[in-house]
């Protein structure tokens, strides 16, 4: 995996955490949630992913280049698992 820079200390007080909200899923087939189980919104009828991993605030910088990766790697299961599944 290529190595990712991390944002400055700048960009990284810019950034903000925004909820998940139920408008957020009305077009959604699949949703693959990160930490937030039981406080995200549900609709009868989509596919949950619940990819339970370490919240990376306030970790060092090796833990979170892991916390990435472990997601990294979810992404690319989930994407050859729905390549797979259209048969090419």
């Amino acid at each position: 995996m290529k190595k990712t820079t991390f944002p400055t200390p700048q960009d990284a007080e810019a950034a903000f955490y925004e909820a998940l909200e139920r408008a957020d899923l009305e077009w959604a087939d699949l949703v693959a949630r990160v930490g937030c189980g039981d406080a995200c919104p549900v609709i009868a009828g989509r596919r949950y992913l619940d990819w339970n991993v370490q919240d990376p605030n306030q970790t060092d910088p090796e833990t979170t280049r892991r916390i990435r990766d472990e997601i990294a790697n979810h992404v690319e299961a989930l994407l050859y698992e729905l390549d797979g599944a259209d048969g090419e």
